[in-house]
């Protein structure tokens, strides 16, 4: 990834520094960042609670994919993340068979992590928009773990 300098304090005119250039802050991209911010945020309050090293390796690509929306690293990496990501599932998923709906609320942090998964899903719709498709593919396999992690 590309070193870069942040620049703060001067986005009080509505624009915002993205990959070198002025972009206005309601530029979708900033807006997809944003709900990767509080994924990311949502991310860190379930592991206060219960230390995962799963959690924590979901922040770690979130910054990953954050910085290739932002144009910092290439899709390649956020493609290798995916198969990485569908390996992860394919393993927390064997042998689980879901027989009915989940009412989450039982558990703390299951209801946390029900949350990022939700907000998950509404980044990848975004990116969608966008025509991110290495970003929206990555969340919407990310959602699905964050479900299976959360009913575990």
């Amino acid at each position: 990834m590309q070193s870069f300098k942040p620049n703060m304090g001067t986005g009080n005119n509505g624009y915002t520094t993205l990959f070198s250039s002025r972009v206005p802050k309601t530029d979708l991209r900033i807006v997809l960042n944003a709900f990767i911010d509080e994924i990311q945020a949502i991310l860190a309050v379930a592991r206060s609670k219960k230390k995962n090293q799963k959690i924590k390796k979901i922040q770690q690509d979130l910054i990953r994919v954050s910085a290739f929306i932002a144009g910092y690293v290439k899709g390649t990496e956020i493609n290798k993340l995916h198969e990485d990501l569908k390996k992860e599932i394919k393993k927390e998923s064997s042998g689980y068979n879901l027989k009915e709906f989940i009412i989450f609320g039982d558990n703390e942090n299951s209801a946390i992590l029900n949350l990022a998964r939700v907000k998950t899903r509404l980044a990848e719709l975004l990116a969608w928009k966008l025509k991110n498709k290495p970003a929206a593919i990555y969340l919407n396999r990310l959602s699905d773990y964050i479900f299976l992690i959360s009913v575990k």
